[in-house]
């Protein structure tokens, strides 16, 4: 892949690579490989200096990946499953810190730093229950990154550990009837510090290097109930209007049915009196209810 960025004058080249290898055993299997160089051009929010004036001499941050994966297809009481399961390890350069101001991001406008990231992610595909498809993935990853040379802290994206499951299953009778359930966990992430400014008003990014307060884990479970009028699977014959439809479904979905209140980040509030900051936690929206109606002609 070759790209030109018109604004910095930058010419890029990504070179990638991939290797996939299926040995002749009796399992089902398939390894990959794959390495590549990978870059992210600067966008507004990324060339725009704290200062307001925009950076023509920033560069692409670039990284390069190496993936080695694999892909068990096998089955299970007679039904189909898939296992994926996949190693990375990513060497970033150019990168541009960033902080969150509240909910907003607010980017250095600076190369002036370097990274790495590695983990493990698999995921097991399949029909837990006959005829339908479900679910389960399971991830951990670590993320770091080092400004201005003064050590290697967690990114702002260092999630560590997280899992989530999608099932569904229906009813014997009316199959039609469909009920599903979702489950996502995930670790905190290490947005919580405190924002402290220089003299000239520009953010103190070495906060990071003496403030690291990790954001609460993120919990939700989803619940939604689905109708299925039409499916292409199902060869009844139809009226010449619905025979037009390949699929059609009328859903009920509870999001978030326990209503946990998430952190997506902290408001530092600062005491004037005493210089101590403490942290409001600003929270993602609570239960609600969606209908939804799907169709594929």
């Amino acid at each position: 892949r070759v790209q030109n960025w018109s604004f910095n004058k930058e010419f890029l080249f990504s070179p990638r690579f991939q290797l996939a290898v299926k040995p002749d055993w009796e399992a089902d299997m398939l390894f990959r490989f794959a390495a590549g160089v990978y870059y992210q051009a600067p966008y507004y929010r990324e060339i725009k200096s704290l200062d307001g004036s925009l950076d023509s001499s920033i560069k692409a941050q670039k990284s390069l990946h190496f993936v080695l994966a694999n892909d068990y297809e096998f089955a299970w009481k007679d039904r189909p499953f898939k296992l994926t399961t996949e190693l990375y390890y990513k060497k970033m350069n150019n990168l541009m810190p960033y902080y969150m101001d509240n909910m907003r991001i607010r980017y250095s406008g600076k190369n002036n730093a370097k990274g790495y990231a590695y983990g493990v992610d698999a995921r097991l595909f399949g029909e837990f229950v006959p005829g339908v498809d479900s679910w389960i993935s399971v991830g951990y990853s670590r993320i770091y990154e080092n400004i201005d040379n003064k050590g290697f802290i967690p990114r702002p994206t260092d999630q560590r550990f997280r899992v989530s499951m999608f099932y569904q299953d229906y009813m014997p009778k009316f199959p039609s009837m469909r009920v599903n359930l979702t489950l996502v966990y995930a670790s905190g992430l290490p947005t919580g510090t405190p924002i402290l400014f220089n003299a000239d008003g520009t953010p103190n990014f070495d906060t990071a290097y003496h403030f690291q307060k990790t954001l609460t884990s993120y919990k939700r479970v989803d619940i939604g109930l689905t109708k299925i009028f039409i499916d292409q699977k199902d060869h009844k014959p139809k009226s010449v209007f619905w025979s037009k439809f390949k699929e059609l479904s009328l859903g009920i979905q509870i999001f978030n049915a326990f209503n946990i209140h998430n952190t997506v980040a902290n408001q530092w509030i600062n005491d004037i009196e005493t210089g101590y900051y403490y942290p409001v936690p600003v929270r993602l929206t609570g239960r609600f209810f969606n209908v939804k109606l799907e169709f594929k002609f």
